[in-house]
Formats: C-alpha cells, sequence, structure tokens
C-alpha cells in the first residue's frame, strides 16, 4: 500500500502569534515558538539572522523595569529579561520581545547603535498594529508608547528611511550582517537618500538618557 504524503501548509508568523497569544497566557515554558516566529518575521523583512556562537539563546525571565537582552558569560548563554510587570500581560510580552528579537538577529555584544534600537522600536510598532486584539490603540502611536524621547528619535528615522526603501535593511546587511556595526560611509554610499549628518548619528552609540 502507497501511503499518500500531503504538504503541511506553512504557519505565517502573522497568523500564528495573534491566535496563539490570544488563546494562551504566555510564559517562559511556551513562549519559545513565538520567540522563532517574530525572528523568521524578522529574518524576512531585514535578512539572515547572525549566529551568536558560542553563545546559545536560552528563553525569557522577569525581573526589573527594563526590557534587555543579557549575555550569561559564564553559561555563554543569552536570555530575554522582560519586566516585572509583564508577567501575565500577553500585550507586553510580545511588545517587549518584538523588541528584543530584532536584537537577537544582529547580536552586538557591547553596546546597540541608534540604528539597532529604532530598528527595534519599528518591529515593536509592526506587532502592536498586527496584534489589534492584544494592543490598545495607543500602541499605535508612537508618541504615545515611546515616552523616552531617544526612542522616539530613532525609531522616526527608521520608519522614513523604510518607507523610502523597504529593502534598506536587506541590503545594508549583506555587506555588513551586524547592525551596530553599520559606519556612515556604509550608509551613505548605500543610501543615498540619507545625509551625513543623519548617517553619523544612526551609527552612533544608543543612549537611553533623554535630549533637553
Amino acid at each position: 500500500m502507497q501511503l499518500q504524503l500531503f504538504e503541511i501548509p506553512k504557519v505565517e508568523p502573522t497568523d500564528f502569534i495573534p491566535r496563539f497569544a490570544s488563546a494562551n497566557p504566555l510564559d517562559p515554558n511556551n513562549v519559545d515558538q513565538v520567540i522563532e516566529m517574530l525572528l523568521e518575521d524578522g529574518e524576512m523583512l531585514f535578512g539572515k539572522r547572525v549566529d551568536p556562537a558560542p553563545y546559545s539563546f536560552d528563553g525569557i525571565y522577569f525581573s526589573s523595569n527594563v526590557p534587555i537582552m543579557k549575555y550569561r558569560e559564564e553559561e555563554q548563554k543569552i536570555v530575554f529579561r522582560l519586566s516585572s510587570d509583564a508577567r501575565n500581560d500577553n500585550s507586553k510580552i510580545v511588545w517587549q520581545l518584538a523588541h528584543e528579537c530584532v536584537h537577537l538577529l544582529t547580536p552586538a555584544r557591547l553596546w546597540t547603535s541608534m540604528f539597532e534600537e529604532g530598528l527595534a522600536c519599528w518591529f515593536q510598532m509592526r506587532w502592536a498594529k498586527l496584534c489589534p486584539q492584544l494592543f490598545p490603540e495607543h500602541k499605535c502611536n508612537p508618541e504615545k508608547c515611546f515616552a523616552n524621547k531617544r526612542f522616539l528619535e530613532a525609531y522616526t528615522i527608521v520608519e522614513e528611511l523604510l518607507k523610502q526603501d523597504p529593502d534598506a535593511i536587506k541590503k545594508l546587511r549583506s555587506l555588513q550582517p551586524v547592525i551596530s556595526k553599520f559606519t556612515p560611509k556604509l550608509l551613505v554610499t548605500e543610501l543615498p537618500q540619507i545625509d551625513v549628518p543623519t548617517a553619523k548619528l544612526l551609527c552612533s552609540r544608543f543612549a537611553q538618557k533623554q535630549r533637553d
């Protein structure tokens, strides 16, 4: 008897994440597939992820007020530290995961640039719009959800860049895979719509301190 083989349809991140996060409380035990789907979406938009070897990703935990991607040097593990108030709040979990997944896609180790943080904020906004059942309307307003002006500044520049050239990140990462290692010369050479001052700002080290 010959077996009939059926092709299993591919599940798109934009279909899976809103449905899964609407039906299941997210926690460290079930969030891996959401993270993988976010990374898959990021690869589609921005290019292939960078292998963080010898480090490997080891999940999430909740602590403190500030979400961050952390390197555990002794264990050679990467973890996402999400804010304590995100526990039992799927909206905050997806919001914070989307941001940190950009950092995992293109790990920089020592520090991140304005460009990378702006792209991480742009990716958050993308997923807020894709999951209206999880996010209140104000989450689609960057001026309200990025209270820190540095994040808003970085987001605004990157959003305008991607409006003009949706493939800009792929183009740049084909030459330099790590976003925080982009140079002003690379930006102005490959993206003529960017002037030198903006290129220097995007390649500068990101600091959360707000400007006056």
